[in-house]
C-alpha cells in the first residue's frame, strides 16, 4: 500500500534535519552523481523488518540520553511521532541492499 500524503509529510518532518532523502529513487541518483555504478540490488525487507520489534526497547533504554541531545520539547514530540514512524517503516517501507562500484 503506498504512502498517503500525510505519511510522506510525517517522514519529511522526521528527516528534516537529516541529509538523507525521503524518496527511494534519490539514493540511486546520489550514487550515480557520486560516480558509482550500481552492480546489484536485493530486497532485504523480510530480513530487516523484525528489527522494528527491538527498536522501542532500545529507544526506551536511551531515552534520557536522547532527551539531553534533542531537548525536552523535541522529546515530547518524539514520544508522539516516533511510534507512528516505526509502524510506517515496518508496515509500508521496503529495504534494498545495493552493491555499487566507483568508476576509475
Amino acid at each position: 500500500m503506498p504512502f498517503t500524503q500525510e505519511e510522506l509529510g510525517l517522514f519529511r518532518a522526521a528527516f528534516a534535519l537529516s541529509r538523507l532523502p525521503v524518496e527511494a529513487g534519490n539514493y540511486s541518483d546520489m550514487l550515480k552523481e557520486a560516480g558509482f555504478t550500481i552492480r546489484n540490488s536485493r530486497d532485504v525487507s523480510s530480513e530487516f523488518k523484525p528489527t522494528y520489534d527491538l527498536i522501542p526497547s532500545l529507544f526506551a533504554a536511551r531515552r534520557n540520553q536522547i532527551a539531553e541531545l534533542v531537548g525536552r520539547g523535541a522529546m515530547a514530540q518524539l514520544d508522539v511521532i516516533y511510534p507512528r514512524i516505526l509502524t510506517l517503516c515496518r508496515d509500508k517501507m521496503g529495504y534494498v541492499m545495493v552493491s555499487a562500484e566507483k568508476g576509475q
